[in-house]
């Protein structure tokens, strides 16, 4: 028989191998659970981290980033072409690659690089293969970042006319290369839709030939020498009269396609249909057609001649072409325009009603003229 010591000494063993075994059993079996639990946790941490990732590539990637950058504003064509020492016709063949910024180099924007092929130079000339350096593009978070004044891209297989130059000697900006044309400003580049390849620049729809002839004039007045034409200024309105044998009130309506072949001038000339009203002096023809001779052209601001507005009303005073005259792009019955004094426009005129009948502020122009004509 045992004894009491014996018996508590039993109780004790009892006693430690009962929590050894019961706390081993609690250890596997939360063991178990936590293995059995990893796979949820490691989905929730994925989840999580996928999360903040696609928040992040909404919130800061593939964004149109526009800075804004100054448009370059120039007060005639000629000053505009002038500073500019490549102006040609080139298709867009491919996208090459973007240069980002690194600091030091340039703007703080990345620059595109595309394949040109150059169809015509009208100013300046160079390889027919040549690349664009066009200021914008993506960063690598692929952001497309663009200047306000520079944000239409160029488009692939479509023709432009461009205006460009190139990297200045002293420049240090090494990621433009020495032959590069640059582009930093829409103004640098007119989209010509409809060009035919097949054709001549000069043979092309009468909306890029107005485009083309537009610059293509004053280009020429460096090539073919400083020509000039004697446009007179009148001290007066009696005298601005008397110089014309035609003075009447028309509707512009639409540019025409002209021969360029022909032999004219090489200043800039735009001819427009024009569907005449009334004569307030001489009396011709109800469909006369205008020739719009020296558009942007002339360095003298006094006899500065710019678009007129298609479809509006003009109040007219032109003469038509010199006997004696050359030109044969030019019709006996042109009407010529020289000078923007020529041309007044009749804001708000109503062609139901009677010309003596329009607002107050066209009966007080019409009135200054018709008492002056004798």
């Amino acid at each position: 028989m045992k004894d009491v010591t014996d018996l508590i000494s039993d109780s004790v063993y009892i006693d430690s191998n009962y929590k050894k075994n019961t706390g081993k059993a609690l250890s596997e079996n939360n063991y178990k659970k936590g293995v059995k639990n990893m796979p949820i946790k490691i989905l929730l941490l994925m989840s999580i981290v996928l999360i903040a990732v696609g928040t992040f590539l909404v919130l800061f990637t593939g964004k149109t980033i526009c800075n804004p950058k100054e448009v370059i504003l120039f007060d005639t064509d000629k000053v505009f072409v002038d500073s500019h020492d490549y102006v040609f016709i080139a298709k867009i063949d491919k996208k090459l690659f973007t240069k980002r910024y690194s600091g030091g180099e340039g703007d703080d924007i990345p620059y595109t690089f595309y394949q040109i092929s150059i169809i015509d130079f009208l100013k300046g000339n160079g390889d027919i293969k040549a690349q664009l350096c066009f200021y914008g593009g993506t960063d690598i978070l692929k952001n497309l970042i663009l200047n306000k004044s520079n944000d239409i891209l160029p488009i692939k297989n479509e023709y432009y006319l461009f205006f460009a130059n190139k990297r200045s000697a002293n420049s240090n900006n090494n990621r433009i290369g020495p032959d590069n044309f640059i582009i930093a400003q829409n103004i640098q580049k007119i989209q010509l839709n409809g060009y035919n390849k097949e054709k001549k620049y000069t043979d092309q729809n009468s909306d890029i030939n107005l485009i083309i002839r537009r610059y293509l004039n004053v280009i020429n007045k460096d090539i073919y020498g400083d020509e000039k034409i004697n446009i007179p200024i009148y001290a007066n309105d009696s005298e601005l009269v008397d110089a014309f044998d035609y003075i009447f009130i028309a509707q512009i309506n639409n540019t025409i396609p002209v021969d360029t072949s022909t032999f004219g001038s090489s200043v800039a000339t735009v001819f427009y249909y024009s569907r005449i009203l009334y004569y307030l002096k001489g009396s011709d023809d109800w469909h006369g057609r205008l020739c719009f001779y020296g558009i942007d052209y002339w360095d003298d601001d006094a006899a500065a001649l710019h678009m007129p507005s298609l479809n509006n009303y003009y109040l007219i005073f032109a003469n038509k072409k010199d006997i004696n005259s050359e030109n044969s792009r030019v019709n006996e019955n042109d009407y010529m325009i020289l000078a923007d004094y020529q041309i007044v426009l009749l804001e708000g005129y109503d062609e139901e009603l009677y010309y003596l009948n329009q607002n107050d502020d066209i009966i007080f122009i019409l009135d200054k003229y018709i008492n002056l004509i004798s």
